[in-house]
């Protein structure tokens, strides 16, 4: 018989299929010596309890289910399309220098202890039912659902146009307005805003109306983003009511403009 892997969801797209390497146990007798023969070799109840041969399948409830010699699907190291890989592995078996044990094969497991099971077929020979008729062909479609050691690799591109200007487009100042005072003060009197979804570095820089510039900040933190502004002029003094422009400049992203306004207490200056 040949054993052949017809492709991932491709099954009558012969162009990628490929012939898979049979490996055998001979289970025949109850030593496991064998018969060289591919047939019904297990069957009916094993009164001593070892299982060593003549044995029912897993499969069955009873001693009238015979089953085949086991079939381990391997795929050779040469897996392109047609019989190059395993005429190549036959090549190595005729000249004795293929790996002995399925252990030590380097080829990959496809399917393993694959068994024929006449099922109902009679506790001993002759069976109901011998090995399928020449010209049989078996189609299986396997279903593996993900296991917890299954692990995966994803790629992405690079950032496109459209996502750093969404990534722009996030940026955004609370409270927005600021109105008498914040969620974010440590104290009163001492006001903050806070600058959200900012880049890893970016400069904010804050002006009024006339286009003066009050403060600037720098932000160089991977490990936020957030950066604050304490509503306090570049030299100290508290900034007025009023709306003010900020501009984020953000490398690799881009620049953000924006509005936000102040509405103050009055303020009663300490420092001229």
């Amino acid at each position: 018989f040949e054993l052949w892997n017809i492709g991932i969801a491709t099954p009558d797209d012969p162009r990628d299929d490929y012939r898979l390497i049979p490996f055998i146990i001979d289970d025949a007798n109850p030593d496991w010596s064998g018969d060289d023969i591919y047939a019904l070799e297990s069957w009916g109840s094993d009164p001593g309890g070892t299982c060593s041969g003549d044995c029912e399948h897993s499969a069955s409830g009873g001693d009238n289910d015979p089953f085949t010699d086991w079939v381990y699907w391997e795929r050779p190291v040469d897996n392109s399309y047609g019989e190059a890989g395993y005429l190549a592995a036959e090549a190595e078996m005729l000249a004795g220098t293929f790996p002995a044990n399925v252990d030590n094969l380097v080829a990959a497991e496809v399917l393993a202890r694959t068994v024929l099971v006449n099922w109902n077929g009679g506790e001993e020979p002759p069976f109901t039912q011998d090995v399928p008729e020449q010209g049989t062909i078996f189609r299986m479609v396997t279903n593996k659902p993900n296991a917890s050691s299954d692990a995966f690799t994803f790629s992405t591109d690079l950032l496109t146009v459209s996502q750093t200007e969404n990534a722009l487009d996030r940026i955004n100042v609370v409270p927005n307005p600021f109105y008498l005072y914040g969620p974010y003060d440590p104290a009163p009197g001492n006001y903050h805003l806070k600058f959200q979804h900012l880049p890893e570095n970016c400069t904010i820089t804050i002006y009024n109306l006339g286009g003066d510039l009050i403060r600037t900040i720098e932000k160089d933190d991977p490990s936020t983003s957030i950066a604050t502004w304490d509503t306090r002029t570049e030299n100290g003094l508290p900034a007025a009511s009023g709306i003010y422009i900020y501009v984020v400049e953000a490398p690799g992203y881009g620049t953000k403009i924006g509005k936000m306004a102040i509405f103050t207490e009055v303020e009663v200056l300490k420092v001229y």
